[in-house]
């Protein structure tokens, strides 16, 4: 390379660093907020000014395992068992660490402290966001020099920019978490390896160990790490049996494969055992040398935390079902998260043509071309098609091109790269297909495979004009790059927007009322809220939390999002109690320590155990006592589960927020019911008489009921229907009160509803009632086909929750019309509430919608409202007075 063409590889490289970097900082502007609630999103730092809120929820976690390095040298508590423990989580157990060493608290640490230099009070999270930025940015290098590598500058600059500014990695990057490593260090290990393939001496060992730096970087940040990595020996094992096989046909051939052959193991090999290395200084290596079975595991899970979180039996609910990132995708989900699916069959193209010499085609070669092309043209105009298909189908083009390539003995010296580019983007689609999370894996091959078709096509025709017309060549060639280029415009533009429209999650209502906690509570206070919420706790209130994102694996979001939904207030204080007495975090080790664990130590099955839990909720100390001697407890492994359950709490706080009115995951996890989920996966395989006694003996239904629910799970057909019998998720009908008013007949209430029922082919008009009996009010509904003044259907309410000035009555009417239909007379204020009687009923909706008017043991200790209207109350926890606690 001349030094003309260094200077505008860099030139190029630092513009689109700059590029990137620009894209990256433009949320801290909060573009997409009005000048009125931009206030709302910033918070006031030590050194006096005012900060964008970090945008996300797992971002905290890092910044306060970072925040905890400042102050002890360590990001976390040794544990007894030899391993880093974290006790601000699962409280009061605690939860075992696993990034005790990420590289992403040390880049947040580095940042810090090279910044409190200058200004001593600047914040952690403005440090943790510039860290995002940085690394970010970065990345355009590895990026820029793989696809100049493969296909000239163009593909470098395309490369760069697409992968830097793709809205689901920026989507997934921006808030501060440690995704943006995910996508960063693998493309320096993918790059720095397909560098080594092509250098020799010294050159070719640094690169290796380059690879396996951010191979031992990735390891220590993410639990998935292996997952490139081990593409990334798949594609250098593929390319190895090319080669071989190539040696094998040809052993005398003039340019012999057998040098790069040699290259391609001494590469391979030095990469693992370095890699290796880097494993056993990280503490990993047992893990290490099981990373095929791993993998084995991992290709065939829903995500790769499934291998390693120990999944919850078949008769608990999975918590990771219900986040929104780890559903299963399908191609047209895939192809958005690229640019849309003529940006998709474009890459596939590139993909292609990684397979195909650079020039002088043969027949063949144009064949495989032209017919490839067809076939990902109609893969862009599929509806859909499963995974394994959609692979197949890409492969099948590059399988040809590549098999005749060895057969043909064609000499291809930087065919290395090219394929270790094509098991990458094959791996990653096959993977992007397991939840949206992991469309963001595909986003590096895909950016390099788009890169390689225009600088490809920039290359060609820059050929042609030094052929065609020698004069102007360079001129020809500097249009063609010109125009080419401006292809680039509409991803940077998505990225853009992205960023631009990039607001935080947290905001200054959160994070008051989290200040208040830490600056007005004990420190020994637990705070329990949705597990979303729980980082947050953990680094603003800097109060220990019963869940956050690490406790998906556990029981402990069922437990909670049971008590929202507890029907009593005292069963939902009991569920809480037991969690701040010794939690539930089952299946982890932890799990021993809590009622749940103890009660299967005594040899309770794991299903009555959960009924056990929920029985000993309602109770005091005294009567919980008894029950489990009833049960056939001993006394000593009674005693273990009542200090487990009706232990003496620290104090304790309960923090709600009105957005989990419309999120559906917390009431399909709170009504989960252990008994229909023993029904649906394992009664329903027996004979029915053996089914209904079994039930009988287990959980003590009548014949009838054990006979009922029998006959309903063997009517499910679906994994939905399953899931909807065994926890239903039902929110309310409309999440707003609507306001009752007085009719012109004498006593008689109307309030007006509108909303459409059942897809919207029923209108749920209004609520009816007398003053002097609202027991036995009635629904007024009517088709959406006629007029509402047509002929109307009179609906008998499921349930009727009638909330007094000091009492809660409830009455079920005799012939209810439909079961998910339940109202909530609010007498006081004169308005009504509709959705499912076990919803209405909740202390979820007790606290969120009747503001406690009836708590005994709620007391509330804050409220603020955020800048789009949520609620945000805390509520301290008052005990119940057991004097044997």
């Amino acid at each position: 390379m001349s030094r003309g063409e260094r200077i505008t590889s860099g030139a190029l490289a630092l513009a689109a660093v700059a590029l990137v970097a620009w894209v990256r900082l433009l949320p801290l502007a909060l573009q997409a907020a009005p000048e009125n609630v931009k206030a709302q999103l910033r918070y006031h730092a030590d050194d006096g000014r005012d900060y964008t809120c970090l945008g996300d929820y797992d971002s905290y976690a890092w910044l306060s395992d970072a925040r905890s390095y400042l102050r002890t040298g360590a990001t976390c508590e040794p544990g007894t068992d030899g391993h880093c423990h974290d006790s601000y989580s699962n409280a009061p157990v605690g939860r075992r660490t696993m990034y005790s060493h990420s590289a992403h608290i040390a880049a947040i640490v580095a940042v810090q402290r090279v910044l409190a230099w200058f200004d001593p009070g600047f914040p952690l999270p403005a440090s943790s966001f510039l860290v995002q930025t940085i690394v970010g940015a970065l990345g355009v290098l590895p990026a820029f020099c793989l696809g100049r590598r493969l296909a000239g500058n163009l593909a470098g600059v395309a490369a760069a920019v697409i992968i830097g500014t793709n809205p689901v990695f920026l989507e997934r990057s921006l808030g501060g978490d440690n995704d943006v490593w995910n996508i960063i260090l693998p493309l320096w290990m993918f790059a720095a390896a397909g560098a080594a393939l092509a250098a020799a001496g010294w050159r070719q060992a640094m690169y290796v160990l380059a690879a396996a730096l951010a191979a031992g970087l990735h390891l220590a940040t993410w639990r998935g790490w292996f997952f490139t990595y081990m593409v990334l020996l798949a594609g250098l094992a593929a390319y190895v049996l090319l080669l071989a096989a190539q040696a094998l046909l040809y052993p005398r051939a003039a340019a012999s494969p057998a040098p790069r052959l040699r290259t391609a193991l001494i590469v391979s090999g030095i990469l693992y055992s370095a890699t290796g290395v880097a494993a056993w200084m990280n503490g990993s290596l047992k893990g290490y040398l099981r990373t095929p079975t791993v993998v084995a595991e991992f290709i065939f899970q829903r995500a790769p935390e499934a291998s390693a979180r120990g999944a919850p039996t078949q008769y608990w609910p999975d918590v990771f079902v219900t986040v929104g990132e780890l559903r299963g995708t399908d191609l047209s989900s895939v192809a958005d998260g690229l640019g849309g699916r003529a940006c998709f069959a474009l890459g596939c193209l590139g993909l292609l043509l990684l397979a195909l010499p650079r020039s002088d085609w043969k027949r063949w070669q144009l064949a495989i071309f032209i017919g490839g092309s067809c076939l990902y043209g109609y893969l862009a105009l599929m509806s859909d098609v499963g995974r394994l298909a959609l692979v197949a189908m890409l492969a099948v083009p590059l399988a040809l091109a590549l098999g005749l390539h060895v057969v043909t003995a064609d000499d291809a010296s930087d065919r290395g790269a090219g394929v270790i580019v094509i098991a990458w983007f094959l791996s990653a689609l096959f993977q992007a297909h397991s939840g949206l999370r992991f469309v963001m894996l595909l986003v590096p091959p895909f950016g390099i495979a788009f890169g390689v078709l225009l600088g490809r096509l920039h290359q060609w025709l820059s050929g042609a004009a030094t052929r065609l017309v020698p004069a102007s060549a360079r001129v020809v060639g500097g249009v063609a790059f010109i125009v080419l280029a401006g292809t680039l415009v509409l991803p940077v533009q998505r990225g853009y927007a992205e960023a631009s429209n990039y607001l935080p999650r947290i905001n200054a209502a959160w994070w008051e009322a989290l200040r208040k906690i830490r600056d007005e509570t004990p420190p020994s206070a637990i705070v329990t809220t949705w597990w979303d919420y729980g980082y947050w706790v953990k680094f603003v209130a800097e109060r220990r939390g019963s869940a956050d994102g690490g406790s998906l694996m556990t029981h402990i979001p069922h437990w909670i999002a049971r008590a929202f939904l507890a029907s009593t207030e005292r069963e939902a204080v009991g569920l809480l109690r037991m969690l701040d007495c010794g939690s539930d975090a089952t299946p982890d080790a932890e799990g021993d320590d809590g009622a749940y664990g103890r009660l299967l130590a005594a040899g309770v099955d794991e299903v009555t155990a959960h009924g056990v839990i929920l029985q000993l909720a309602n109770m005091d100390r005294s009567s919980a006592q008894q029950y489990l001697a009833r049960r056939g407890i001993d006394a000593a492994a009674s005693e273990s589960v009542l200090a487990a359950s009706h232990c003496l709490p620290p104090p304790a706080y309960l923090v709600l927020s009105s957005e989990l009115i419309d999120q559906p995951a917390w009431r399909h996890l709170g009504s989960w019911d252990v008994e229909r989920a023993y029904i649906a996966t394992h009664a329903r395989g027996l004979p029915l008489p053996v089914a209904v006694a079994d039930l009988v003996q287990r959980f003590g239904h009548s014949r009838a009921d054990a006979t009922r629910l029998y006959l309903q799970a063997t009517a499910l057909q679906s994994e939905a229907a399953v899931r909807n019998f065994i926890g239903p998720a039902t929110g309310y009908v409309d999440s707003n009160w609507k306001p009752c008013r007085a009719s012109s007949d004498a006593g008689e209430v109307i309030c007006p509803i509108d909303v459409p029922l059942d897809r919207g082919t029923i209108v749920l008009d209004e609520f009816r009632y007398h003053i002097d009996a609202p027991a036995n009010g009635r629904l007024l509904l009517h088709r959406a086909d006629s007029s509402s003044a047509s002929r109307r259907i009179e609906g008998v309410p499921a349930s009727i929750v009638m909330a007094g000035a000091d009492r809660l009555d409830e009455v079920s009417p005799a012939g209810a019309t439909d079961a998910r239909l339940g109202v909530l007379l609010d007498l006081v204020n004169q308005r009504v509430l509709i959705g499912p009687p076990y919803l209405l009923r909740s202390t979820f909706t007790h606290l969120v919608y009747l503001d406690g008017r009836y708590a005994q043991f709620f007391e509330k200790f804050d409220e603020r409202v955020g800048y789009k209207g949520e609620r945000v109350v805390t509520w301290k926890i008052n005990w119940p007075v057991d004097p044997q606690s």
